[in-house]
């Protein structure tokens, strides 16, 4: 699957982060950490399925700045989450 443009890629992940939302809505389990992480998970891998090998257009570039972005707060999350386990 090759994408063109940035808006294309942006309309893919914007499914994505509603699909992921509608069944959280469905499922009653409305946590914005997991969605969070759901949806970088979606990023991450329409990323790897978009970025050409030869040649690196302008919107990928900048995802993967956000892709950093995502993983250093994915970080923080597990970080957190570990803590709260030790604190009990």
């Amino acid at each position: 699957m090759r994408v063109r443009s940035g808006g294309t890629f942006v309309a893919v992940l914007v499914i994505w982060s509603l699909v992921v939302a509608v069944f959280m809505l469905l499922n009653r389990a409305l946590d914005l950490q997991v969605f969070f992480v759901l949806v970088l998970i979606g990023l991450l891998v329409l990323l790897e399925v978009v970025d050409p090998s030869t040649v690196q257009p302008a919107h990928v570039r900048r995802a993967k700045y956000v892709v950093a972005a995502g993983v250093v707060v994915f970080g923080w999350i597990v970080a957190g989450k570990v803590l709260e386990i030790l604190s009990r």
